[in-house]
């Protein structure tokens, strides 16, 4: 996995660097001390995770997450910071972050919080795949509106999973997955027959 590291503190790249390439899978392709220089960068380069500090100068941690997002959809964000406030974390949760690291950094709790966040997104990879593979057959039309309303549901679901902070949860893919077929086929939760599934 490729990361990029945003901190205005130049120690916590730094290690969090030796923590994240101690697994030859990952390489840390960039830093940033500056959402302005992240920005830029992010826009040109090739990356899977990013690492975001809460309190950055300038633009905040989240309002620099809403802007990629736009930008590069595709991106899984976990955020680092001290800050304990219950509302700003959950307004990061609704922002797009997928964990918080907390400061001062823990080696164990970086390695868990890698681990998870990366097994979500092959997992992702994995369902994007397979919806390529089956949607082959029969070209959808953005302008669709039945199409515009399904995948709605699945932000809707991916923001909730978000907030509960589950996204990287192996359950998840089964709920977005269950929020598809429910929506789909019109039915509620209690109505679906996993059996027949």
């Amino acid at each position: 996995m490729k990361f990029y590291i945003i901190d205005d503190d130049p120690a916590i790249p730094k290690m969090l660097q030796q923590i994240i390439e101690q697994d030859s899978q990952n390489t840390v392709i960039g830093i940033a001390h500056s959402s302005k220089k992240a920005l830029s960068e992010l826009f040109l380069m090739d990356v899977d995770i990013v690492l975001i500090d809460l309190l950055m100068p300038n633009i905040s941690g989240i309002e620099l997450i809403k802007r990629l997002l736009a930008l590069k959809p595709q991106l899984r964000f976990i955020m680092i910071s001290q800050v304990k406030d219950a509302e700003l974390r959950a307004e990061a949760y609704e922002a797009g972050i997928e964990f918080f690291i907390d400061k001062p950094i823990n080696v164990i709790e970086v390695h868990s919080v890698i681990k998870r966040v990366c097994q979500s997104l092959q997992m992702a990879t994995k369902l994007d795949n397979i919806q390529k593979v089956i949607g082959a057959t029969a070209p959808i039309h953005a302008y669709d509106p039945s199409v515009q309303r399904k995948q709605m549901t699945k932000e809707k679901t991916m923001s909730i999973l978000r907030f509960l902070g589950i996204t990287s949860e192996a359950g998840s893919a089964d709920i977005l997955l269950i929020s598809k077929l429910m929506n789909e086929q019109n039915l509620r939760f209690n109505e679906l027959n996993f059996n027949d599934i």
